[in-house]
């Protein structure tokens, strides 16, 4: 008469006058609202709740209690009794209500419920589940951002380490893009791969070249040339670094004639 179960429905519908239209609440909701009841008169601790598969339960001195029907059951699927708290856990993790709008919540929002969860649940394996996706989805929103530095703080307490050594090189390039070389031969190195830190050692030498180069370009006579001999002699270290042996003659005849 008073409430109807839908699952995953949102705790609201639990706040509504029975008298004017009928409660709506899934398992989890309806067993907050009945634990919350329970503590107005008695002692909390006296209650506990049953995980079944997909389900919830409330368990009084070896009694089961199914509050979406008000009755008694003895349910023989699970023995997993757990202090009444544990029921905020389980609707820290709980799924969206299917019938109402749906908002994006941040991936650090997401941290924060995750990291809740997992403080207070003795379900340390499952809620270290939620968690180590949460550490995901934070570390890949932050590299998708290029904040490099928070993906890799929040993958690197994954058990992804593919994760971790893509955003190691995705940062390598970006910083490599922005010819911020020390930044990008950091994330190289820790990314380990041989072919990104030739890369970014490379494109480290050639714009070094060109940036001497560009000095240089002006340079007419060989009266001028004289006075950037130094210039000339960075220019040739590094054409032999990257070991480009025609830009490395051509600055070399210079320097003979000089």
């Amino acid at each position: 008469k008073y409430y109807h179960y839908i699952k995953t429905a949102s705790f609201g519908k639990l706040l509504r006058d029975p008298e004017k239209e009928k409660l709506e609440g899934d398992c989890n909701q309806i067993v907050t609202l009945y634990a919350y009841l329970f503590s107005l008169k008695f002692s909390i601790d006296e209650l506990k709740i049953k995980l079944l598969p997909e389900h919830v339960c409330l368990h009084f001195r070896g009694v089961d209690i199914e509050a979406t029907s008000g009755m008694f059951q003895k349910y023989k699927d699970s023995e997993q009794i757990l202090p009444v708290t544990e029921i905020l856990s389980t609707n820290l993790l709980d799924i969206a209500d299917f019938r109402e709008e749906l908002q994006v919540i941040s991936a650090r929002d997401f941290v924060k419920s995750a990291q809740l969860a997992y403080a207070i649940s003795s379900l340390k394996p499952l809620v270290a589940k939620n968690l180590n996706s949460a550490y995901y989805n934070l570390g890949v929103a932050a590299m998708n951002s290029n904040d490099f530095e928070t993906a890799i703080f929040y993958l690197s307490k994954t058990d992804d380490s593919g994760a971790l050594k893509i955003a190691y090189r995705n940062g390598a390039v970006y910083y490599l893009k922005q010819n911020n070389f020390e930044k990008a031969s950091y994330y190289a190195g820790l990314s380990g791969d041989s072919e990104i830190i030739k890369t970014v050692k490379k494109n480290e030498l050639v714009y070094r070249y060109n940036q001497l180069a560009k000095k240089v370009s002006g340079v007419k006579t060989l009266a001028d040339a004289k006075k950037y001999k130094s210039t000339y002699q960075e220019m040739l270290r590094f054409a032999q670094q990257m070991g480009d042996g025609n830009l490395a003659s051509g600055v070399e005849e210079t320097l003979r004639k000089i």
